[in-house]
């Protein structure tokens, strides 16, 4: 019995030794780099402070500056986590909150406008690891842009068709692509004042694009609530950051009253013998602006012995809402349809008004105070 124990012994060892795995060591943190923080142009010969977030276990990331189409760094940069510890002036704050920092002195080997790969690259015990981030970046002259001529109607006639340009020729010393955008700006004393932004891109009227011509098309709507005489300012700003001194111009804005037309209104009704009738009136309203310069239509309704009525004025509504007078005061006053342009009230009248000609009277205003005449209609109540 001894010698078969013994001779069993090894082959239990054996069959032990093949059913043990080695343990999986742990896979890696993963390594991501997230949006540096940087300006979009950089000029030649400034001091710039880079940042890039990296989440993982990082030394220090690498930034090569490639020049677009070239493939070779043309500068080289190390960032660092280690708040200024370690790398004297690399302009990191905190360490080892995984951003990584730098302070660079850009510096192209060739003037004038150029579009760079900024290439980050993070790295562990002298090895790269995580993928790259790459980014692009331009480099140019940082003098600012001109804004060296102004192509602006000098009035805007109310109600105009079509449309017209408003353009400025702005000049980049590092091209157009070096224009970040151009600001128009509009003021008059006593107004509210406007801004907007002109195009050279081929959108919003522009004719041409990359021709150093900036535009923006408007039409007659670009007249509501203004009116007078406004100084346009126009402004250049680059990327970076870089505004050119204003150009200005005077442009007058004419805005005409609105125009009450298509009056819809019964010219007699009968009172009813008990209860109440009710009688929908509608007019039409032609703003030279567009509909939306119009502030508000007003109706003001009158007895036969000339006495106005208690709730005068009464607002009329283009707001598609039917008649509710449980919500009369939230504009439930019987439009037919929201947004056409034609304006409605219902008219009551109860078996105790008195009989005889009810006057009443339309106006309109526009959001520049002008007011449309007085439109008159009389209702016979028999």
């Amino acid at each position: 019995m001894r010698r078969l124990i013994l001779l069993s012994l090894p082959l239990l060892i054996l069959a032990g030794c093949g059913k043990r795995e080695l343990p999986t060591p742990p896979a890696p943190e993963e390594v991501v780099l997230s949006q540096a923080m940087l300006p979009e142009m950089l000029g030649p010969m400034r001091l710039y402070r880079i940042e890039i977030g990296a989440a993982g276990e990082v030394d220090s990331v690498l930034l090569e500056a490639v020049p677009r189409g070239t493939g070779a760094a043309e500068q080289r940069f190390y960032l660092y986590d280690d708040g200024g510890a370690r790398h004297a002036g690399d302009g990191d704050v905190v360490a080892f909150d995984n951003i990584f920092s730098q302070q660079i002195l850009w510096q192209p080997t060739l003037p004038g406008f150029r579009e760079y790969e900024l290439r980050f690259q993070a790295s562990r015990a002298g090895r790269t690891v995580g993928e790259p981030l790459v980014l692009m970046r331009s480099s140019g002259d940082q003098r600012a842009p001109e804004v060296a001529q102004l192509l602006l109607p000098d009035t805007l006639r109310s109600g105009f068709s079509g449309s017209l340009l408003f353009q400025a020729v702005v000049i980049d010393s590092s091209g157009p692509g070096d224009v970040a955008r151009v600001e128009l700006t509009g003021s008059a004393a006593g107004k509210a004042s406007f801004d907007t932004l002109l195009y050279d891109d081929g959108s919003h009227g522009d004719p041409a694009a990359g021709d150093y011509i900036y535009s923006l098309a408007v039409d007659r709507t670009f007249g509501a609530r203004k009116q007078g005489a406004y100084t346009i300012r126009i402004a250049a700003v680059d990327r970076s950051g870089q505004r050119s001194p204003e150009k200005s111009a005077i442009l007058v804005i004419v805005n005409t009253a609105p125009l009450l037309t298509d009056l819809n209104a019964p010219a007699a009704v009968q009172r009813p013998a008990a209860g109440a009738s009710s009688h929908l009136v509608s007019v039409r309203i032609d703003e030279p602006q567009g509909l939306q310069d119009i502030n508000r239509v007003l109706l003001r309704a009158y007895n036969p012995d000339g006495t106005g009525f208690n709730n005068n004025p009464f607002v009329m509504y283009d707001n598609g809402l039917a008649l509710d007078i449980s919500r009369w005061d939230l504009g439930y006053r019987g439009d037919l349809t929201a947004g056409d342009g034609v304006y409605s009230m219902t008219v009551i009248f109860d078996a105790a008004k008195p009989l005889g000609v009810y006057r009443i009277t339309f106006t309109a205003e526009d959001w520049a105070g002008n007011q449309s005449e007085l439109l008159t209609h009389t209702i016979t109540l028999d």
